[in-house]
């Protein structure tokens, strides 16, 4: 799964947790919400690192 679909399932079942009273549910989904940030977090690096690289790599070119 993708960072934004962790986000999204770990939002829904900390929802059900907390609607169902069940707290190993909930604490379920907080923890996979927090996964997904942090892959999400990390996806939005490494796609700012390539533009990066996409620009110098242009610049050079350029030269």
């Amino acid at each position: 799964m993708g960072g934004q679909e962790d986000q999204f399932v770990g939002t829904a079942k900390e929802f059900q947790g907390k609607v169902t009273g069940d707290a190993d549910r909930e604490n379920e989904g907080k923890v996979q919400n927090a996964q997904g940030k942090v892959e999400k977090t990390a996806e939005d690096a490494v796609d700012n690192a390539k533009g990066a690289a996409q620009a110098v790599g242009d610049k050079l070119a350029d030269r």
